[in-house]
């Protein structure tokens, strides 16, 4: 790595590169790359040999670094990056006030210990950066990734001009492709320092050529449980980190997702993230419900030793009471129809509520079905949840969650094929069943099958929500796609 000085040719003399090995697939863009050294998984682990939290800012300044530039413009995908371990694979950063440098190129970093050599501190070593940190972390930080995933200087191409000649530095590519780029943040021609740590139109068609366009997530909504579909938004997240609630009581689903950093909504599900709040707790280890009764969703949390509700999903924590069952084992509805949510705990013995989710419990029933087994819903319209049970013969209801099991249907489909929703609008709950074919909808769990659509989308991609306030649930899925 050239330093950041307007002198500098003996910075590019200490720079240690290795080679990169590669294949060469046929795919022209402009780039200088030796082929063989390309991953072959787009999904790249990086770890550090050292972290500690004196370099804690400079590790969150290169993920950044690297997650906007290589990342953003591509199908890579760097993750882990936490402590390395004696059999990591992958990336394996040590953070040393050296020049930094790769000790490899390409996949031959894979494994490496210290195969990349960061400096956050800048005490030895182009003591300019010392006084703008940031800047130079990041652009060190895509410099040297650019070399991980295989890319040589860009300089060292035999169609560099004269003038930049005697800069070349480290490995040469075999893979000369396209015009040379004078502006490529591999070039340490640029007349912009690493390009400011910028991908260039050349890096950025590079990277695509050797590992794909970046694909997105798309949020689409199928309103009443209908075959068609409408994309609202544009996401990386997957379906299985968001939860569906009203967080603002406008009658509408949002979408809450919580990266075990900050928590974020998105309104109506159809608008930006708004961040709403810092925690540390993740989506998996949250339930939904409005425990207070004013028409706002809150988010309950049970770690096994106390209970907390962030009341309208924005408040910090409300400690509510002490319990050792964890968000795991428990399910959320209104048993006994005030407004206001309860949580309900079926152990395999017993089934217990506690009311507004602050009280201790009250024992219901005895049963010998678990949580796990059980839906929540309000089959009968009358303002109060029930608990559905369908074990691949019958179907089976104890309304209020408190009476003993009605029959009410025979059915081959158990429970954890089945999503619950008022697909009808008429205010009680049915039972939708997404089969990879089409989907069905029992009307109140009672009636016969009704097809509804000619979806083929499985119950795992698939949650409910009213996302237009109309008083019918809609599903809601999320698709991916290349842009």
């Amino acid at each position: 790595m050239r330093q950041k000085t307007i002198l500098i040719v003996m910075g590019l003399m200490i720079l240690k590169t290795g080679l990169l090995y590669g294949q060469n697939n046929g795919r022209n863009n402009q780039a200088n790359a030796l082929t063989s050294g390309i991953w072959e998984t787009v999904n790249i682990p990086v770890c550090w040999e050292d972290p500690d939290y004196d370099n804690e800012e400079g590790r969150i300044w290169t993920k950044q670094a690297v997650l906007e530039t290589w990342q953003k413009y591509s199908a890579l995908k760097f993750t882990g990056w936490g402590a390395c371990n004696s059999g990591s694979r992958g990336i394996r950063i040590r953070v040393e006030d050296t020049s930094p440098h790769v000790k490899y190129l390409g996949r031959y970093l894979n494994g490496k210990r210290d195969g990349m050599v960061l400096n956050f501190t800048f005490n030895n070593w182009s003591f300019g950066c010392s006084n703008d940190r940031e800047f130079c972390i990041k652009a060190i930080a895509v410099h040297e990734f650019g070399h991980a995933i295989g890319l040589a200087h860009e300089q060292n191409r035999p169609d560099a001009p004269s003038w930049c000649q005697d800069q070349r530095q480290g490995s040469d590519g075999d893979w000369y492709i396209g015009e040379f780029d004078i502006n490529s943040v591999m070039n340490y021609c640029n007349p912009n320092w690493n390009n400011n740590g910028e991908l260039s139109e050349g890096d950025i068609e590079a990277v695509q050529t050797l590992y794909g366009k970046p694909s997105y997530l798309q949020w689409r909504i199928s309103y009443g449980a209908s075959s068609s579909w409408y994309t609202t938004n544009i996401s990386q997240v997957a379906i299985n980190k968001l939860l569906i609630g009203d967080f603002n009581g406008d009658g509408e689903s949002d979408i809450f997702y919580a990266n075990g950093e900050i928590w974020r909504i998105s309104y109506g599900g159809t608008v930006s993230w708004d961040r709403v709040r810092e925690s540390a707790v993740k989506t998996d280890k949250l339930l939904v419900g409005d425990f207070n009764g004013d028409g706002k969703s809150d988010i309950f949390y049970a770690n096994g030793e106390v209970w907390r509700i962030s009341y309208g999903g924005t408040s910090s924590w409300d400690r509510v009471r002490e319990s050792a069952v964890k968000v795991e084992k428990l399910l959320v509805g209104d048993f006994n129809g005030d407004g206001k949510s309860d949580i309900f705990y079926a152990n395999g013995e017993v089934w217990r509520i506690s009311y507004g989710g602050t009280s201790s419990w009250d024992r219901v029933r005895e049963s010998a079905v678990r949580t796990d087994r059980l839906l929540v819903g309000d089959f009968n319209g009358d303002g109060k949840s029930d608990i559905f049970y369908a074990n691949g013969e019958v179907w089976r209801i104890s309304y209020g969650g408190t009476s003993s099991w009605d029959r009410v249907r025979e059915s081959a489909v158990r429970t954890d094929r089945l999503l619950v929703g008022d697909f009808n609008g008429d205010g009680s709950a049915d039972v939708l069943y997404p089969n990879g074919q089409f989907w069905r909808v029992s009307f109140s769990a009672l009636g016969e099958w009704s097809r509804i659509s000619n979806s083929k989308i499985v119950i795992d991609k698939l949650k409910t929500g009213d996302f237009n306030g109309d008083g019918k649930s809609d599903v809601f899925t999320v698709f991916r796609t290349s842009i």
